[in-house]
C-alpha cells in the first residue's frame, strides 16, 4: 500500500543569517508554498557555539515556529543544526517533519564525483565528520577532504562590503582541496550558496559544487503534498501558474491570476521574515540577495 504523503499548508525554515535565503529563493521560484523564515542573527554564527547552546536556540525558534505559524514542516536552512542537533529536535517535536541539509548534499556529491570529494564547513559542522561519515558509507571508495572554514560566515553576512577580505579567506579555504585535486565539493553551510560565482573563479579546475538549495525542491515535492498554492505549480521563469507537469494552466490559477496577480505574488505576500538580531541590515541584506523588497519584523524570545 502506497504510504500517504503529509499535507503541509505552511512551511517553517531557519538559518543563523543569510544563508537559509539560498533556500527560501528556490522555493519562491520552484514551489509556491507559504512559509515563516527565521534569522536568528542575533547569534550568528552558530558554527562556533557549543552544541547545548545551539540545541537551545533550535528549541527556542521551533517552539516559536509551531505556536505562532502552525508550520506543519520544517526545513533546518543551516549544516551546523543539522549535523549536530537534528536528532534532539525530531525527539523533542515528534509532529513535525524536519528537512535537514546534510544528507541531500551527501547522496548527490557521491554521485557526481569521480573519486575526490571536498567539504568544506564550519567549524562545529566539520568536527561532527557527518558529511564524511554519510559519504563514505554511500560510497567507501571515496576520498574525503574536510576544510573548516571558520571566517566564512561573517564575512559573507557582510559582503559585499568585505569582498577584499571574503576572497582572501576563500583562496585560502580552497588551497586543500586545489592540492589534493578534488573534483566535487560539499557546500556544507548554506552560507557559501551566496557566494558560489567566487568559489568557481578561484578554484583553477573544473568543479562540481553540491549546494542543498539545488536538491531541496525535488525532496519537497517526492515527499509532501502541499495546499493550496503549490497544486498549482509556477512557471520556473514567468511565475505564471501552472497546472501539473504538461505546464498547462488552470482554470482556478487563471481567475486568480487575473484578480490578484500570480499565484506567485500571493505565496510572496504571504511569507514572513523574522530575524532576532539587527532588523535593518538583515533586511537590506534579504532584499538584495532576493532581488525583491523583504520586510523583516524583530523577533524576541
Amino acid at each position: 500500500m502506497e504510504n500517504k504523503k503529509k499535507l503541509i499548508t505552511r512551511l517553517g525554515i531557519f538559518d543563523s543569517g543569510l544563508g537559509g535565503l539560498s533556500v527560501a529563493k528556490e522555493l519562491q521560484d520552484k514551489l509556491a508554498v507559504p512559509y515563516t523564515y527565521i534569522a536568528d542573527t542575533a547569534h550568528v554564527p552558530y558554527g562556533d557555539k557549543p552544541i547545548d547552546l545551539i540545541e537551545q536556540y533550535c528549541l527556542n525558534i521551533c517552539n516559536y515556529l509551531m505556536n505562532e505559524y502552525q508550520v506543519e514542516a520544517i526545513i533546518i536552512a543551516c549544516h551546523t543544526v543539522s549535523s549536530v542537533a537534528l536528532p534532539f529536535l525530531k525527539q523533542k517535536f515528534p509532529t513535525i517533519s524536519f528537512i535537514g541539509m546534510v544528507d541531500l548534499v551527501c547522496r548527490q556529491a557521491v554521485t557526481d564525483s569521480s573519486g575526490k570529494i571536498g567539504v568544506m564547513a564550519t567549524k562545529t559542522t566539520i568536527a561532527s565528520h557527518k558529511h564524511k561519515e554519510l559519504i563514505v558509507m554511500y560510497n567507501p571508495t571515496v576520498q574525503v577532504f574536510e576544510q573548516a572554514c571558520p571566517n566564512l560566515v561573517p564575512l559573507i553576512e557582510q559582503f559585499p562590503r568585505n569582498q577584499a577580505n571574503l576572497e582572501l579567506a576563500v583562496y585560502e579555504y580552497l588551497q586543500l582541496f586545489i592540492d589534493n585535486k578534488v573534483d566535487t565539493i560539499v557546500l556544507g553551510c548554506t552560507h557559501y550558496a551566496i557566494i558560489v560565482d567566487l568559489i568557481k573563479k578561484l578554484y583553477p579546475m573544473p568543479v562540481n559544487l553540491v549546494s542543498a538549495e539545488k536538491l531541496i525542491i525535488d525532496f519537497l515535492k517526492d515527499t509532501f503534498l502541499f495546499y493550496p498554492h503549490s497544486s498549482f505549480g509556477t512557471n520556473d521563469r514567468t511565475g505564471s501558474p501552472i497546472l501539473g507537469p504538461n505546464r498547462k494552466i488552470g482554470l482556478i490559477p487563471r481567475l486568480l491570476s487575473r484578480v490578484w496577480g500570480s499565484v506567485n505574488e500571493i505565496v510572496q505576500n504571504d511569507c514572513r521574515y523574522l530575524a532576532t538580531g539587527n532588523v535593518v541590515e538583515f533586511e537590506q541584506n534579504a532584499s538584495l540577495y532576493m532581488q525583491q523588497t523583504i520586510k523583516v519584523e524583530k523577533l524576541r524570545f
